[in-house]
């Protein structure tokens, strides 16, 4: 009984000082509501990090400025959020604090979609566009490369052709967007297509079903013209696919 009674104390206690905790939290009384969490054991005994890969683990340590035993009360997760969020990896964070000691940082990374080339340099860049600061480009080397002003804004618009069709990433060396808004895509077999604004799903269609029968990832440089609505027009860069060309021209 006399045990029971114990728990149930110290319990109470637990409950009053977190009540206390909290109200001077919401009054802002930092600092005494920093020395009565220390005193009472509210401090900081462990850091868990999540979904880390690309973020460097020192840099992101120092970035947060946080040590072991530190009072509870003097983390502030919105602060910590902004701080993170000012890393170069990091597109977003979520940051909780618990009063058991534990604090839990949940990243969101920023993943490398594709190679802008602006000016004479190359900036990796996320698939919403925004420019990844690196050290360097060489780990991306295998992505297709874009160029134009505003093509960053737009990859998402060429990532959902891609997804309708994985197989065509593999093939794509460069994708150019035009003052009009419309992509030209260079394949590694040097053909080239140039794409429709709208409707998206048209051009899949049309450079399946133009594989399907000819093979064109694999075909000698041809140039495939996808912006008139009723038809695909199709022309040989090289002797090799004037053959190839010939025979699309004679199908029905």
């Amino acid at each position: 009984m006399r045990k029971r009674s114990s728990w149930m104390i110290k319990g109470l206690c637990l409950s009053l000082a977190l009540a206390l905790l909290s109200l001077m939290l919401i009054l802002g009384w930092q600092r005494p509501l920093e020395a009565l969490a220390q005193s009472s054991g509210f401090v900081l005994h462990e850091i868990r990090i999540y979904d880390r890969s690309r973020s460097d683990k020192q840099e992101l340590l120092e970035t947060i400025g946080l040590r072991i035993g530190m009072s509870l009360a003097a983390i502030s997760p919105k602060e910590l959020r902004k701080r993170l969020l000012e890393l170069r990896w990091v597109a977003d964070a979520r940051v909780q604090r618990y009063w058991s000691g534990l604090l839990v940082i949940a990243l969101r990374e920023h993943n490398p979609a594709a190679l802008w080339q602006h000016g004479e340099n190359l900036v990796p860049i996320s698939r919403d566009g925004t420019p990844i600061i690196t050290d360097g480009f060489t780990p991306f080397e295998k992505l297709f490369r874009i160029s134009g002003e505003e093509a960053p804004a737009h990859l998402e618009e060429l990532l959902q052709i891609v997804a309708h069709w994985p197989e065509l990433h593999g093939h794509i060396s460069q994708a150019h967007l035009t003052t009009q808004n419309t992509w030209n895509l260079t394949l590694h077999t040097g053909t080239k297509v140039l794409l429709a604004s709208d409707p998206l799903l048209r051009n899949v269609l049309q450079l399946l079903r133009l594989e399907r029968h000819y093979g064109i990832l694999e075909a000698p440089p041809l140039v495939i013209d996808l912006r008139a609505s009723d038809r695909a027009s199709v022309r040989a860069i090289s002797e090799d696919a004037k053959a190839l060309v010939m025979k699309m021209r004679n199908q029905p």
